[in-house]
């Protein structure tokens, strides 16, 4: 009697390795979102972006020339200096750094926030103190230029921006 040759086929899907794949595939979706999850609770609570990349920012800042004079005689760096300095250096290093004009019981404060491209943001809150000279013709003057004084200062402070007087060679 011939024995009669049989081919065993095997079927294309195997559903034993299909099932595997699907249980793996739900299983790597699984850690992904813990994953993610920790991330962000990590860019939440810390900052670290946010500092590496003021780090970065305040090596490639320069010691910014006090460029303006008030009164004839008392030098400071322009508002619009520090800023058209710092700006590039900002946006190189994924930072951006916003300012606004708020109230807190009724007086003038400035709120300065700086955030970086991941999201991670810090703020800080200036009450500003206004001075009005008795002999003052204008006093709205004198409350402009007392935000824009401070305005200046906490943006500067905020970033570690030095000013110095232009060296005599």
């Amino acid at each position: 009697m011939a024995i009669e040759q049989i081919d065993i086929v095997e079927p294309e899907n195997n559903p034993l390795e299909e099932i595997e794949k699907e249980l793996e595939l739900k299983a790597l979706k699984k850690e992904n979102s813990s994953l993610k999850t920790k991330i962000e609770a990590l860019r939440a609570n810390n900052n670290s972006f946010l500092y590496a990349a003021l780090i970065k920012f305040q090596s490639e800042m320069p010691i910014v020339i006090k460029d303006s004079t008030v009164y004839g005689k008392q030098k400071f760096a322009s508002f619009a200096y520090i800023k058209k300095l710092a700006h590039p250096i900002l946006s190189k290093n994924g930072l951006f750094v916003g300012q606004e004009l708020t109230s807190i019981d009724g007086k003038e404060a400035i709120k300065t926030y700086i955030c970086h491209a991941s999201g991670q943001c810090r703020e800080s809150t200036f009450i500003v103190p206004i001075f009005i000279g008795e002999k003052t013709l204008n006093p709205r003057n004198e409350v402009a230029g007392s935000i824009t004084f401070f305005m200046r200062r906490t943006f500067s402070a905020t970033l570690g921006i030095v000013t110095e007087e232009a060296q005599e060679d």
